[in-house]
């Protein structure tokens, strides 16, 4: 039988290998909009999120380089027609840090991003640049699919849970139960929050939901003894 996964983000993801339920445990409150400058040298995006309410509510803006952290982000902007100009061969803030060389000096950047996003980038780019953080949503807990997961836990009717944020593992909070389940986080920076709650738990080799999926796939292979 394939694995039963619980993806818990916000965009759908199809893999053959494995069986996946679908129940996001954020979702997005997009926050009131402020007063920016009219023109950029770059725009950062870090999420596929921060792309949606950013173009929804800041229409009139201009720039003339876009930046992405991720290849999903990046993907994206292209789906729209927009031109990414620079993406770091890892997807998280630190690889973005180390390759960014000095591309973003005596620049105006505009970074929008959550409102709980980490300010290791902003404070990176502020030291050579002039960096905008708008903060132009927030996550909130989708408490009906929490309860949802829960309830799948306690009947053992999947093997896999999965965070793919730090503010997913906050949402669910510490009733992981793993004696009835496997979790499974996106990268270090998701890894640390679980290790907050004290939450056994493996950890992606890559920053992608694919990777997820191939770490799964070899630890359950593992187990069988194949």
């Amino acid at each position: 039988m394939k694995p039963i996964v619980l993806m818990t983000d916000s965009k759908p993801y199809k893999d053959e290998r494995v069986e996946i339920i679908h129940l996001p445990f954020i979702k997005i409150a997009p926050l009131a909009v402020q007063t920016i400058r009219p023109q950029y040298d770059w725009l950062i995006f870090t999420s596929k999120n921060a792309v949606d309410v950013f173009f929804n509510q800041y229409k009139t803006t201009h720039f003339s380089k876009i930046a992405a952290i991720g290849i999903k982000t990046s993907n994206y902007l292209e789906q729209l027609g927009i031109k990414v100009d620079f993406v770091p061969t890892q997807f998280n803030q630190e690889c973005f840090i180390e390759e960014m060389g000095d591309r973003f000096n005596q620049c105006t950047v505009c970074l929008p991003v959550s409102r709980k996003a980490r300010p290791k980038l902003y404070n990176a780019l502020k030291k050579d640049s002039t960096v905008d953080r708008i903060d132009i949503y927030e996550p909130v807990p989708n408490d009906e699919n929490i309860n949802k997961a829960k309830a799948l836990i306690l009947n053992q009717q999947i093997d896999w849970l999965t965070f793919l944020s730090p503010s997913s593992v906050t949402a669910f909070g510490n009733e992981i139960l793993t004696n009835r389940v496997s979790v499974i986080a996106i990268g270090h920076v998701t890894s640390k929050a679980l290790k907050d709650y004290e939450i056994h738990h493996y950890v992606s080799e890559q920053e992608t939901k694919q990777s997820i999926i191939d770490t799964i796939i070899k630890i359950e292979t593992e187990r069988k003894g194949e």
